[in-house]
């Protein structure tokens, strides 16, 4: 799916898994994204918390393929 229409535009995306209470046993990691503003961006982070569930902090990249490249740096955290 192509989100950027007149040319390379930054996009914000978050980064989430859902893991077990006791903290073992991560899932994968999956993005949510691309949002057009950072306020969307934490919006949709805070109605997608869980108590099973661990996010990245809101990252930019300009294509879904490098947001899944910084997705693999980045560090999850259940705040």
């Amino acid at each position: 799916m192509n989100y950027f229409l007149f040319g390379e535009k930054s996009m914000y995306w978050v980064g989430y898994r859902v893991i077990a209470l006791d903290g073992s046993n991560p899932g994968s990691k999956c993005l949510l994204g691309p949002f057009n503003s950072y306020e969307s961006a934490k919006k949709e982070k805070s109605n997608n918390r869980a108590r099973d569930m661990e996010q990245t902090a809101i990252f930019k990249a300009d294509s879904e393929e490098k947001a899944e490249l910084l997705l693999k740096t980045e560090q999850f955290s259940r705040l």
